[in-house]
């Protein structure tokens, strides 16, 4: 079975940190976000993996192929970027052989209450057969600071975005991942910049396909804005450090990703550093994380992630990340 991961974006939220290092490639507790779904994708049978690129295409490249959990393949986006939409419809050709493929955002951290979630997902769109089944959670936010899917009594979709469509009884945050079926390319307009919800499976809904959802449960991080993504790593570590239940999965998946990297608590101070930085006299107020190679001397750090070989020295880092 296969899947596209969507790396293409230019990550504008998190300028200017995505200039020069693309969001999936940013490190998220010294693992790269774009790293974060493969356990699930392997738990449901995905062998081999599509990426597309646009923004800083051969850091994009690079990060995919040092992964061994996947065969890879890339669609690049050279002249525009096309959107979710629009990106899958460009890798058509990849997809020539697979009734059903997954499609997802490379750049998700979410931790299950349920491990389990995205076998029964697929479980459930082979019995249903929609065209799609959108991965999605409750959340207060749905249709102020997120757009929401609208559902109907009978779990549905009838509508995307912030507004409530008339008819909806629910609405749920999408989790950034779907299973489609290939009728999908049916209604994406080839070498055009489309979005795979409000373009594409509107256009396929309006000639009568049905998208469905699948709810489940679980802390989900956005990470799309440095003060969110250092709100999130604090959130993971604290749970981490509590040995919360539903992060032993997490626990387990750092320890194969982030295998040099370990978490230090005292007095509230939450670190996770990598066994290869360097620290001295160092005064940590909050959390911090140190990835490989970093060195810090006579230095205070806040609330900050210091990327790999960092180096400071006599310097004050406060609610910030370091990227080299």
């Amino acid at each position: 079975m296969k899947a596209m991961l969507l790396a293409a974006g230019i990550g504008n939220r998190f300028r200017p940190h995505t200039l020069k290092t693309p969001k999936p490639a940013i490190h998220f507790l010294n693992v790269p976000l774009g790293y974060y779904f493969f356990p699930f994708l392997k738990s449901v049978g995905v062998d081999s993996i599509v990426v597309n690129t646009f923004h800083l295409p051969q850091l994009v490249e690079s990060l995919y192929r040092e992964q061994t959990y996947f065969e890879v393949a890339f669609s690049h986006e050279t002249d525009k970027i096309l959107g979710n939409g629009g990106g899958l419809g460009k890798a058509h050709a990849h997809f020539s052989k697979e009734e059903n493929f997954f499609l997802l955002n490379a750049d998700e951290v979410f931790v299950p209450k349920n491990i389990k979630f995205l076998e029964q997902l697929k479980e459930a769109h082979l019995k249903n057969k929609p065209l799609s089944t959108l991965l999605v959670m409750k959340h207060p936010e749905v249709g102020t600071k997120f757009g929401g899917i609208w559902v109907d009594e009978n779990q549905n979709v009838i509508g995307y975005g912030k507004t409530k469509p008339a008819g909806a009884t629910a609405g749920f945050h999408y989790l950034g991942i779907q299973l489609l079926n290939k009728k999908i390319f049916k209604y994406i307009e080839p070498d055009v910049e489309q979005n795979i919800l409000y373009d594409n499976l509107m256009a396929a809904q309006k000639a009568g396909h049905k998208v469905q959802i699948f709810e489940t449960d679980g802390s989900w991080y956005e990470t799309g804005n440095l003060t969110d993504y250092l709100s999130a790593t604090k959130d993971v570590l604290t749970n981490l450090a509590k040995g919360t239940k539903t992060f032993e999965p997490l626990k387990r998946f750092l320890s194969e990703f982030a295998k040099h990297s370990q978490l230090e608590t005292k007095n509230g101070i939450l670190i996770w550093k990598d066994s290869s930085s360097r620290i001295s006299n160092c005064e940590v107020v909050d959390f911090a994380v140190f990835g490989k190679k970093v060195e810090v001397r006579k230095s205070k750090v806040e609330g900050s992630v210091l990327g790999a070989f960092a180096v400071i020295e006599s310097t004050t880092v406060s609610k910030d990340l370091l990227l080299y």
